[in-house]
C-alpha cells in the first residue's frame, strides 16, 4: 500500500490524509497539495510511519511536492484558514 500521511491546513484544525507517492514527508513538514481553488500549502502532522491504513477508506488524494520558499511568498498558496500556520511558518523562519 502507499505510504499514506496526515496533513494539517490550520494549527487546530482536523488531519486531511494524502498519499505520499514517490515522497517522504515527515512530520513538521510543508507540502503541497490541489485544492479546489489551486495549490495550497499543508503541513505534516502524521508520518506514514504513525499510520493505521485499515483505518480510512475510500481513494485518497495525492501530494503534488514539498514545499519551497517560493510557495510561502504567494498569499494565494495559503488557505485563508492557515493564518495561523502561517504564524507558526514566520516564527520558526519557514517563511
Amino acid at each position: 500500500m502507499d505510504d499514506i500521511v496526515g496533513l494539517r491546513f490550520q494549527l487546530s484544525g482536523d488531519i486531511v490524509f494524502f498519499l505520499a507517492g514517490d515522497l517522504d514527508p515527515r512530520p513538521g513538514e510543508w507540502v503541497v497539495v490541489e485544492a479546489e481553488s489551486g495549490p495550497v500549502v499543508g503541513l505534516v502532522a502524521i508520518a506514514a510511519s504513525q499510520m493505521i491504513h485499515s483505518s480510512l477508506s475510500g481513494p485518497l488524494p495525492s501530494i503534488l511536492r514539498m514545499a519551497t520558499q517560493e510557495d510561502f511568498a504567494s498569499p494565494s498558496s495559503i488557505p485563508r484558514t492557515g493564518a495561523i500556520l502561517l504564524d507558526v511558518q514566520l516564527e520558526s523562519g519557514l517563511a
